[in-house]
């Protein structure tokens, strides 16, 4: 019985892991579907499925978890520049101004 290409031992899978890993076909696949940060309508249909991002059309919620740290990462590097006595506050405060920052936004 031959391998299916989703199969882990699968040599298909390998070599395309592998140009993943060089940025080939990230790098085509991101200049192809370009980036758009709002939900906009399938170009064919005028309506569903809803495509952002770089052509996505559904997110995992890993990713959408790992896309909120990154988020609350930079909303800490943000506010640490707008605010630098914050440094001076403990981690629960600083926690709670993140928190507010990522829900309200920064002004």
């Amino acid at each position: 019985m031959g391998s299916r290409c989703f199969n882990h031992d699968c040599t298909i899978r390998a070599e395309v892991v592998g140009v993943i890993a060089n940025n080939e076909l990230l790098s085509r696949v991101l200049e192809h579907e370009g980036f758009e940060a709002r939900p906009y309508p399938d170009p064919l249909s005028g309506a569903e499925p809803y495509t952002f991002g770089h052509g996505l059309t559904w997110i995992t919620e890993r990713e959408s978890v790992s896309i909120v740290q990154n988020r609350l990462l930079n909303l800490a590097d943000s506010l640490r520049d707008i605010y630098p006595w914050a440094d001076d506050l403990d981690a629960e405060v600083c926690g709670v101004l993140i928190e507010m920052a990522f829900q309200m936004g920064l002004a």
